[in-house]
């Protein structure tokens, strides 16, 4: 409660980052989140047992962010699941921390969820940009096909469709990962 005891509302949505020695790259996913144009966004990171400072970086820079601290590294799906702990709000945004939303791109992601018609749609996922230099190599099926290079991405809108393998701005597009989820 807060000091006129009106109770608090539980945010609508949290982002959960899951990292683990990633104190070189969450700076640029924070900063994108806390950018956000919805208001009523809470962000939490789940530490995977980072030995590289993390913990000192976020407790300095960003006393805003709720800090969750495993032990042991649990992984991308062990991390989201301890980050989700006791939510009650409405939508749960996924994200590695070398992802970087647009300032509108949870906005753009519920919009879609909310869009009459989709009441049945639980998951959208953000158009995602990679940054770098990165090539494609055949699988074992002419049919699959994955992008090598390094790991950072950029989300440059929210819920935009995009073909594997199609350009925009003269990179790469992989539609997949970082989804916004419905909850409860």
């Amino acid at each position: 409660m807060n000091p006129d005891s009106t109770p608090v509302q539980p945010a609508r949505v949290r982002a959960v980052v899951v990292s683990w020695d990633g104190a070189h790259l969450l700076p640029d996913c924070l900063d994108s989140l806390l950018a956000q144009t919805v208001t009523d966004l809470e962000v939490v990171v789940v530490d995977n047992a980072s030995v590289d400072g993390t913990a000192t970086m976020l407790a300095e820079r960003y006393p805003g962010v709720v800090v969750v601290r495993s032990e042991s590294n649990l992984g991308f799906a062990g991390g989201a699941d301890l980050g989700l702990t006791g939510f009650t709000g409405r939508f749960i945004a996924l994200l590695n921390n070398d992802a970087t939303f647009a300032v509108d791109a949870v906005e753009r992601m519920i919009s879609v969820l909310e869009r009459p018609g989709n009441e049945k749609v639980g998951a959208v996922t953000a158009k995602i940009l990679l940054a770098g230099s990165y090539r494609l190599e055949r699988g074992p099926s002419q049919d699959r096909q994955r992008v090598t290079g390094s790991r950072r991405v950029r989300i440059l809108r929210g819920c935009c469709p995009a073909e594997e393998g199609s350009t925009q701005r003269g990179r790469r597009v992989r539609s997949q990962a970082v989804p916004l989820l419905r909850g409860h």
